[in-house]
């Protein structure tokens, strides 16, 4: 089994009247594969998902909410309260099981 991960995209976008500007994207891995420390403390992938979700990049809603679907990715956006400029942050979970990805979609749908 490959390692576990979130992935996560980061793209500011700006709008006025001449259109939509989008930001360059920007990619950021976050390992969720439990080391050996972290197996005899008994953590899962699935705590480490959720601590990466909701502690880490603070994700608000569920792409597929509320039924849970095959590839369901977690998002919100962050605006910039002096330009108003947003950025939207998209985190997709990799090399999960749909086990696992069912676990962390009820997980984080129901807090």
């Amino acid at each position: 089994m490959q390692d576990r991960m979130i992935v996560v995209y980061r793209q500011s976008r700006n709008s006025d009247e001449s259109g939509m500007e989008l930001g360059p994207l920007d990619v950021e891995h976050f390992p969720c594969e439990p080391d050996e420390f972290d197996a005899q403390e008994g953590v899962t992938a699935v705590e480490m998902a959720l601590e990466v979700l909701n502690l880490k990049i603070y994700a608000e809603e569920a792409s597929s909410y509320p039924d849970w679907q095959k590839n369901t990715w977690y998002s919100r956006t962050e605006v910039d309260n002096y330009t108003g400029a947003e950025t939207d942050v998209s985190a997709h979970l990799v090399n999960f099981s749909d086990t696992e990805s069912l676990e962390i979609f009820k997980a984080f749908t129901s807090r």
